[in-house]
């Protein structure tokens, strides 16, 4: 039996040099009646000389020898793993044994290892359960949440508020200071609050564009009630008054205007008076606004127009104090800007690694800028043990070392992006070991060559 390492308790390793002969590991423990569970970690700094020779039955028995509790096949391996019993109950005070049997004998790379071994009666633990306050700072109420010590919470559904845009959970008032949901724990009774910025008031692009309608307006008041009669004057006061609610709408649009210009020339054409020809000069005048209006309505629908080519122009300038780290969540994917000049991102890691789909997008809005997204950074998806299917989108050039690495039930992987130029390292290692990559047509033969010793076992086929 030899000790190795320092540092964590998977670091920490008994290596026992019995794999040549195929001798088990047996560790024997003195425990009283009650019920158990058990935890063994297993971890082999030396797995990438051993390959996959270093396989063991891991299993619990008796002082009879009688067996209580097994994994068949267990890969002693270079991630830091456990195997667990739970519920084992024992009658009467007496010993217990915790073996690891090698599977495979003949060399030195089939000694079994073991980190540690945790051995918990389960009826002297207690489990605290903590309330998880949100918090929504004027936003739509979230409930709360019941969440057990050293446990996670479970992020909810984005709260909303009129005016305000949701930046997401801070576990101070300040919102200085962000919620991981995916690493953070609950230790005692929380509350996180909800962050927000204020959206920003759209710019009229014409601020005087109802100046036309307001002289319409003040032409109608000028004319006097008692020079006609009531039911025709106060046809022309009830357009004058719609006029006004117009006038005060912020977002008018230049047919609504036209429509309340028509309405007051309708109301004055049916005033009723004896002084005809005065009203008819009235009418005239209001005519020929409406002409001028429209007119005027024409340059405004082109200033529009300009005003919309430049906001385009301007979706393709860096926005205002975009810099490199700045990042955003997209569908539980977190990107990060890696070159503010180029509009440049990465796919950098996940929110939670329950991830069952993995979708790099093209591009991201961050900071309120579109940004590409040309690269996979190093483990972005490591450990995304739940996940099925992953997308890389058009844009991304570089998949970085272990993007991938130990994704155990990534069974499709669908490369949509022709300008993949760099695979790194082991960035498909522990991948579903008959997983399909589909790739562009056209680049299948460059990507076969690209996509060659990876990590992947040679069962894993590209299409």
């Amino acid at each position: 039996m030899e000790t190795n390492g320092s540092g964590d308790a998977y670091s920490t390793i008994r290596n026992f040099k019995g794999g040549v002969n195929g001798q088990t590991l047996t560790y024997q423990f003195a425990l009283e009646a009650g019920t158990y569970e058990i935890t063994a970690g297993f971890y082999d700094p030396w797995a990438e000389w051993a390959g996959n020779y270093r396989h063991a039955k891991v299993f619990v028995t008796d002082g009879a020898g009688s067996e209580l509790a097994a994994k068949a096949d267990h890969h002693i391996s270079g991630s830091k793993t456990t195997v667990q019993f739970t519920d084992l109950q024992f009658e009467e005070d007496g010993s217990v044994n915790v073996c690891a049997a090698p599977l495979k004998s003949g060399n030195d790379s089939c000694d079994m290892l073991i980190s540690f071994l945790v051995i918990t009666r389960k009826d002297d633990v207690v489990l605290t359960e903590y309330t998880v306050t949100f918090d929504a700072r004027g936003g739509y109420e979230t409930a709360p949440q019941q969440v057990l010590e050293g446990e996670t919470a479970v992020r909810p559904a984005d709260p909303t508020r009129e005016g305000y845009t949701f930046d997401g959970w801070f576990r101070d008032e300040p919102c200085t200071q962000a919620w991981d949901f995916a690493r953070d724990v609950i230790m005692a009774d929380t509350t996180l609050y909800a962050g927000w910025t204020k959206k920003e008031e759209p710019i009229d692009p014409e601020p005087d564009e109802k100046k036309e309608l307001r002289t319409a307006i003040r032409l109608a008041e000028m004319l006097a009630a008692e020079n006609y009669t009531k039911e025709s004057y106060q046809a022309l006061a009830t357009a004058i008054a719609e006029a006004k609610e117009i006038c005060e709408m912020e977002h008018a649009t230049a047919e609504q205007v036209q429509q309340q210009i028509d309405r007051l020339a309708e109301a004055v054409s049916g005033l009723k008076t004896v002084q005809q020809e005065q009203n008819e000069i009235l009418k005239s005048q209001l005519e020929a606004k409406k002409q001028e209006l429209l007119e005027k309505l024409k340059e405004l629908a082109e200033a529009i127009e300009r005003t919309k080519a430049l906001e385009k122009e301007l979706e393709n300038l860096p926005a205002e104090g975009l810099k490199k780290g700045d990042s955003v969540t997209l569908k539980g994917i977190v990107y990060r800007v890696t070159d503010p000049e180029k509009k440049e991102a990465e796919a950098y890691s996940v929110e939670s690694k329950n991830l069952s789909t993995i979708n790099v997008a093209a591009s991201v809005k961050i900071g309120g800028t579109a940004c590409k997204v040309i690269s996979i950074a190093d483990r972005a998806f490591a450990g995304c043990r739940k996940a099925k299917k992953a997308v890389i989108g058009k844009n991304v050039s570089l998949i970085g070392k272990r993007a991938f690495y130990g994704d155990k039930s990534l069974k499709s992987i669908t490369v949509k992006s022709k300008l993949v130029s760099k695979v790194g390292k082991q960035a498909l290692k522990g991948i579903y070991v008959k997983a399909v990559i589909r790739v562009p047509k056209v680049k299948k033969k460059a990507y076969t060559k690209l996509l060659k010793g990876k990590g992947q076992k040679k069962t894993v086929k590209i299409a």
